[in-house]
Order: structure tokens, then sequence, then C-alpha cells
């Protein structure tokens, strides 16, 4: 009668289309694992802070070749990346040439 029969059709696959397209995303997206920067941060400062004053107790009270060494690494650790935040903080400065005549 109305002889929309094959709009029909076009509209069904192109639905069919987009379920299989749209299902797939659903599945990586619900699959993807997400995590909580600020918290995973929080707690690995907690465990590293506990672990330093640890290790620094320990070097103190026993004085132990076994303290001290670690605490000589955590402290050159400390102080490489101490070193590296420095260098990316600080601009760079240009050297301006003097026009020579």
């Amino acid at each position: 009668m109305l002889q929309i029969d094959r709009y029909v059709q076009r509209m069904k696959t192109t639905n069919d289309k987009f379920k299989a397209l749209f299902g797939n995303r659903i599945v990586v997206e619900a699959s993807a694992e997400t995590y909580n920067m600020k918290v995973v941060r929080k707690e690995t400062l907690d465990e590293y802070s506990e672990f330093a004053a640890y290790i620094l107790a320990m070097a103190t009270a026993v004085n132990t070749p076994l303290f001290e060494t670690s605490l000589n690494l955590l402290n050159t650790a400390r102080k490489y990346y101490s070193d590296m935040v420095v260098r990316r903080a600080t601009p760079k400065t240009e050297k301006k040439e003097t026009p020579t005549q």
C-alpha cells in the first residue's frame, strides 16, 4: 500500500549494525579497569612513609649495615627524584646571542 518495505528493511539493517557496534563498545568499557588515582597515591604515600620511618628508626636504633645501607639507598633515590622534579619545574633559560659586526 505505502510501499515502504525497502525503507523498513534498511532501517532494520542499520539498527542491527548499531546494536552490534554499541553492544561491543559497552562490553569493552565494562571490562576496562578504572582506578581512583587520588586514593592509590594516598595509599602508596602512606605505605612509603611508614616504610621510610621504619628504616630510619631501625638504622638509628640498631645501627647495623643492613639498615644503614637501606637508609643510604632510600636517601639516594629521594635525592634523585627531588633533583628530577626541580629540573622539570625550572624553566630553561635561552642564551641570547649578541650580534657581531
